[in-house]
């Protein structure tokens, strides 16, 4: 599927409509069971009331190379324990990859509801599959909050690659960290305020959108990151780390608050343990790859905080 194809609940449908025969009778004998975003498959209940109710049943969706249902795997279990041998299909034409995530979508838009366990597992099915889409994509698509999508894709297991960039709801990548891409925004802005936010988003990499804000809070004189000049430009080495945690625990500002000495707290536990050799001896084997997958959540967690704390509004002074 094109990322255009996939890009928000309208394209879904257009798709669904496009490439979506019109319904035709089909033996319910030549169908396979096999596509589901459900968890625990049927839901015996809702066949038992689409049985009593006695009304026709809508046409099914069904992948026309594997015969596979996409959607309808209740109405026909409804059809069987009515009697009846043919049921209306309408075919898609597509990848089962493609099939699943529309299976996804009708899922949840129709019909008997996708549970959260349902939602959370198709998640990460499209994790595996999708992993550059965004948060914001995968969330509209299974009808999760973005936090939802996003905190399921951190505890993904450490073999799925952590990219930096992702695919928007506009078929565009853009940097998981636009740090730097805003940084370079505003250089262009000041070199020349007249660019237009079209040709500034596309020489760094950001969406319009982005690069409006960036615009605005440079108006404003409220977007005020600064780096240091002895670390611009690569890895901050362990001897400047202790001085700038040095500097931060004399801080009476950072000192003074139970916040400001809850960050101390974990920034000396961290660091103090970066040449400790014994915390990793100390893991048994089969707690590795656990304790892998929590270190690379709070490092990702580490520097989502980083990101938000060198673009936050600062107040004038």
């Amino acid at each position: 599927m094109t990322p255009r194809e996939s890009r928000s609940d309208g394209d879904f449908k257009k798709m669904q409509t496009r490439r979506c025969s019109l319904p035709e009778p089909i033996s319910i004998d030549s169908l396979k069971l096999a596509i589901s975003p459900r968890v625990h498959g049927v839901d015996i209940r809702h066949v038992r009331e689409l049985v009593e109710a006695g009304t026709a049943l809508p046409p099914i969706v069904v992948n026309r190379k594997t015969m596979e249902v996409i959607d309808g795997a209740h109405r026909i279990m409804a059809a069987r324990q009515r009697g009846e041998s043919v049921i209306d299909v309408s075919f898609f034409e597509g990848s089962e990859t493609e099939a699943f995530l529309l299976a996804v979508y009708v899922n949840a838009e129709q019909g008997l509801p996708l549970s959260r366990e349902d939602r959370s597992a198709a998640t990460r099915r499209i994790l595996d599959t999708h992993g550059t889409w965004s948060d914001r994509m995968i969330a509209e698509l299974v009808g999760l909050s973005t936090k939802t999508v996003a905190s399921i894709r951190a505890c993904s297991t450490e073999d799925a690659p952590q990219l930096n960039k992702r695919l928007g709801r506009d078929g565009k990548m853009r940097p998981v960290d636009s740090t730097d891409a805003r940084l370079h925004a505003t250089a262009l802005f000041k070199s020349n305020p007249n660019s237009s936010l079209r040709e500034v988003a596309r020489a760094v990499g950001l969406s319009p959108a982005t690069v409006k804000d960036v615009k605005t809070r440079l108006l404003h004189n409220e977007m005020r990151v600064t780096t240091p000049p002895e670390f611009s430009g690569g890895s901050t080495t362990a001897a400047a780390v202790d001085v700038l945690l040095s500097s931060l625990r004399r801080d009476p500002s950072i000192r003074s608050n139970e916040e400001g000495r809850a960050l101390l707290r974990l920034l000396v536990g961290t660091i103090e343990r970066r040449n400790d050799t014994r915390s990793i001896q100390a893991i048994p084997a089969h707690q590795v790859s656990a304790v892998v997958q929590i270190a690379n959540a709070c490092a990702n967690m580490w520097q989502d905080f980083a990101t938000q704390l060198a673009t936050r509004d600062v107040q004038p002074e």
